[in-house]
């Protein structure tokens, strides 16, 4: 009866830990979940920079072509162009880092899940072995 009580304890105790596995499991999906959104509101962003950047270089060609525009206002121009240019270029580098951390965590996820799947199996085998070596006693202690 105590190793029966044990083993019940130590079951309930393996599925707590499943179950804060489980829950960690999905507090990570989520945070993965996060990360692509931002993604998806960087790769917007990147999108309406690059609009911009075509907008501000076909004004510079519209100034280009306007005899009577002031060298002054075409500086100007330029200058928020290559502000625009710089901005773009950094917004692109920081969206490939944040491309390679999402596959990293897909990766590590996905190891994590195996991992777990994996002590699963073997937690669920031991247990299985126990309960037909439980079920050999008993026999056994009927036969005597």
């Amino acid at each position: 009866a105590r190793q029966m009580e044990a083993a019940e304890a130590k079951e309930a105790q393996k599925t707590k830990e499943a179950e804060e596995k489980a829950r960690n499991a999905r507090l990570q999906q989520k945070e993965t979940n996060n990360r692509k959104d931002a993604l998806l509101l960087l790769e917007n962003e990147n999108g309406e920079m690059q609009n911009h950047l075509q907008l501000l270089t076909a004004k510079i060609t519209l100034l280009h072509q306007q005899l009577a525009l002031s060298k002054e206002e075409l500086e100007v121009v330029t200058v928020a162009r290559n502000a625009a240019e710089i901005s773009h270029s950094n917004t692109q580098t920081h969206l490939e880092a944040i491309k390679a951390e999402v596959v990293e965590d897909a990766e590590r996820h996905a190891q994590q899940d195996i991992q777990q799947h994996l002590s699963r199996q073997i937690w669920l085998e031991t247990a299985l072995r126990s309960a037909f070596v439980q079920e050999g006693a008993l026999r056994t202690s009927h036969a005597l």
